[in-house]
């Protein structure tokens, strides 16, 4: 990360976390009300009101952002994909779409993201098991794309076409939380149940990145140390990605991390700037980006990069306020040699 002829800034960090952001490695149900109602609808005869929890990935830091609390942990709305599962074969397609009510805050002493919400299930018709797709935040996108789904399409099919747009930057302002996908194990839906076994996992389906100077972190929560002689302007990411996949390619996941790469069909890239917090030394929980490759023979004037605009000063007692520069900083695959010397022999 240079700028021709002045010094480098060596105390310049970026941070990247949840899943996939592989640059540093990876109408018939919608509600008006931001939240789901809270009041479970009567369940017909042939389904059976299931209970589920979840649980989201990530530490709840406080540190300054745009996006709140609730933006980055709730899943504001709940969709479900049900699959059907051959007991012959053990082929999965799809059966039915719906959608979960009275999502709600568990406790959890270990300071876990704990949600817990309802949804009808449709019973087993065959003595077949079925599988659970979970979805939050995701309304339009997922009874959109369960309207088109046709009779008997696999399960890796239809979470293949499970596509979010990430043209906008996510805020509060917008009430667009981020996309979180997870999945049941096998189950059978019988009148009896009541409840799905265990703790679902949440994985997001963004990767969030914070750009600081000399970031240190104490008990979850970031903060920027800064620099004398450097104050940033903007953050502006070049080559985001306009469309990610909500759910990883089946072998891509550990835990809540992905371990390859996912990438939708339907591809664009476009060009984000964020303005820095207050205090011009950091921009955190701004940012969150679509997963992107960053490989594949492309160029470094191809990939997804941070560009950060500020003001550098030689001698921190005569501060410039008025001619600002620009700096990049690269992701890059660290196990990637060919990655890693071809950054290193570029001219910035």
């Amino acid at each position: 990360m240079k700028k021709r002829n002045e010094p480098t800034i060596s105390y310049l960090h970026i941070l990247s976390g949840w899943c996939g952001l592989f640059l540093l490695f990876l109408l018939a149900a919608c509600l008006d009300d931001r939240y789901d109602s809270t009041v479970n609808p009567e369940v017909p005869e042939d389904r059976v009101a299931v209970n589920f929890t979840t649980q989201v990935s990530g530490k709840q830091d406080t540190s300054t952002r745009s996006l709140s609390m609730d933006g980055e942990y709730r899943p504001s709305q709940i969709d479900l994909l049900v699959f059907k599962i051959d007991p012959q074969t053990g082929e999965e397609t799809y059966f039915y779409h719906t959608h979960g009510s009275d999502i709600h805050d568990l406790e959890d002493q270990g300071g876990k993201n704990l949600y817990g919400f309802s949804a009808q299930l449709r019973l087993r018709e065959n003595e077949e098991k079925h599988r659970i797709a979970i979805f939050a935040n995701l309304r339009k996108e997922i009874t959109t794309l369960a309207q088109t789904l046709p009779e008997g399409i696999s399960k890796e099919e239809t979470e293949e076409k499970a596509l979010f747009e990430a043209t906008q930057k996510w805020t509060d302002e917008r009430q667009d939380y981020l996309p979180m996908w997870g999945e049941s194990d096998p189950v059978e839906v019988t009148m009896d149940m009541s409840d799905i076994n265990g703790t679902i996992r949440m994985v997001r389906a963004v990767a969030k990145v914070d750009v600081g100077m000399k970031i240190n972190e104490n008990e979850g929560c970031l903060a920027a140390g800064g620099l004398d002689n450097f104050i940033i302007k903007q953050v502006v990411v070049r080559n985001a990605m306009d469309y990610g996949r909500v759910v990883l390619e089946e072998g891509t996941i550990n835990g809540d991390v992905a371990t390859a790469i996912s990438l939708p069909e339907q591809m664009g890239r476009k060009r984000l700037a964020y303005l820095p917090d207050a205090d011009g030394r950091s921009v955190f929980g701004k940012i969150y980006l679509a997963e992107s490759a960053n490989k594949a023979g492309q160029t470094l004037d191809e990939k997804t990069c941070v560009l950060i605009e500020g003001y550098y000063s030689e001698d921190p007692d005569l501060p410039n306020t008025t001619t600002p520069g620009w700096y990049r900083i690269d992701f890059y695959d660290q196990e990637d040699q060919e990655d890693l010397d071809v950054l290193r022999n570029y001219q910035y």
